[in-house]
């Protein structure tokens, strides 16, 4: 990789990690536990864009900034790996997708279907740890109150897998277009 293209791997990066952090931070509907943002739209984008290393940092730091921001800082470290390995395990996944679908679109929504059930899976117990940590509940009682929360990251879950599968092919002729210039 030569200096232009790790710079502009670089202001990607950080470009799309200020996207999350937005999307995150500024665009957030309080629930029981924690909030339902469109951030998870740039978590996708960073990995479908930017690949393993380079999109799971962009998506980790943005959604850690936006919970340290927003008075979350307990979900930060949890939110960090998750949304790290979400942009990581999509960038792997979409190639893997993209051999047996005969559209980039359905391997899109394969791959980030599979990240936003593995994000919804994650903080169920990341949810059931800190409420059983932090608030002296019981693991089944801390369960309980997590399974009502479930609705809500599934909605962020579908909502954010729409808007990247989307928002991505026209990213990435976009991006096309700047490369070649």
């Amino acid at each position: 990789m030569n200096i232009r293209e790790s710079t502009s791997r670089l202001v990607m990066s950080a470009l799309l990690a200020a996207l999350t952090f937005l999307a995150t931070d500024l665009l957030h509907i309080a629930t029981p536990l924690g909030y339902m943002h469109l951030g998870d739209t740039f978590v996708l984008l960073s990995g479908f864009l930017l690949g393993p290393l380079y999109g799971g940092l962009a998506a980790g730091l943005g959604s850690l900034l936006a919970d340290l921001v927003s008075g979350y800082s307990v979900y930060a470290p949890g939110t960090f790996v998750i949304k790290f390995a979400m942009a990581a395990g999509v960038s792997r996944l979409l190639p893997l997708f993209l051999r047996f679908r005969k559209t980039e679109k359905a391997a899109a929504v394969i791959a980030g279907t599979i990240a936003e059930l593995f994000m919804v899976i994650c903080y169920f117990f990341y949810d059931i740890l800190i409420l059983t940590l932090f608030s002296g509940s019981t693991p089944a009682a801390a369960a309980a109150a997590t399974a009502a929360v479930l609705p809500f990251r599934a909605m962020q879950g579908i909502s954010g897998c729409v808007l990247a599968c989307v928002l991505w092919p026209l990213l990435r002729r976009a991006r096309g277009a700047v490369r070649q210039e």
